[in-house]
């Protein structure tokens, strides 16, 4: 999730944020977690799905969430899970954010965003 931070810290710098950086992409962070671990769970068979929702639902530290997922999936599918969740909360954000931005920032941000999908698919 280092890129994920990056990616944030970068982004906060574009369109010149001003609240608590780590706050938020500590929520951003805790989201991803969460969404990833939800698509999971939803393709347990559905006997198994209420005992793992009931597990977790008690969790909100990521990493700690990330473990228990864990126990039910191997590591690449929430590796993956976790990929696909980011890619969506990052979407997200930034069309949240769009409107409250100058045209300048939109472009920056456009161009930056551009080049970390190039760097992803070269």
């Amino acid at each position: 999730m280092n890129n994920f931070k990056s990616t944030l810290e970068n982004i906060f710098e574009i369109i010149g944020y001003k609240g608590d950086k780590e706050e938020l992409y500590n929520q951003l962070l805790g989201i991803c977690y969460l969404n990833a671990a939800d698509n999971l769970i939803e393709t347990l068979p559905e006997e198994n799905r209420q005992t793992v929702r009931k597990e977790v639902s008690s969790i909100s530290d990521p990493k700690q969430l990330g473990d228990t997922v864990n126990k039910y999936f191997n590591q690449q599918q929430f590796n993956e899970a976790l990929q696909k969740s980011s890619e969506t909360v990052f979407k997200e954000y930034i069309e949240t954010i769009r409107d409250s931005l100058s045209e300048d920032q939109i472009n920056k941000l456009n161009t930056y965003i551009t080049s970390v999908k190039s760097q992803l698919n070269p």
